[in-house]
């Protein structure tokens, strides 16, 4: 695993949107990092695979501001990643 993968493995456990147990939260997690990783490396809109990611865990529809804040908070540090 590269650096940029542990980094966005790391943020999604910090994260855990779904209040996973703190030990879990990074394998939960893990089946979305490859899509990350491609947003980020390719200037993708990291916010919308975060958004996406959140659907397919089951979180319902309208995500509430704090979701949203989270998200756009989240998705602004994955980006920053790629400037390291």
């Amino acid at each position: 695993m590269d650096e940029l993968e542990l980094h966005i493995k790391s943020i999604l456990a910090e994260w855990n949107p779904l209040a996973v147990p703190a030990g879990l939260a990074e394998c939960e997690y893990s089946s979305y990092v490859q899509a990350l990783v491609y947003a980020v490396k390719n200037k993708r809109n990291v916010r919308l695979v975060l958004l996406q990611m959140l659907e397919r865990m089951g979180m319902e529809k309208p995500y509430n501001d704090d979701v949203i804040e989270d998200v756009s908070r989240i998705s602004q540090q994955m980006k920053m990643l790629k400037c390291k």
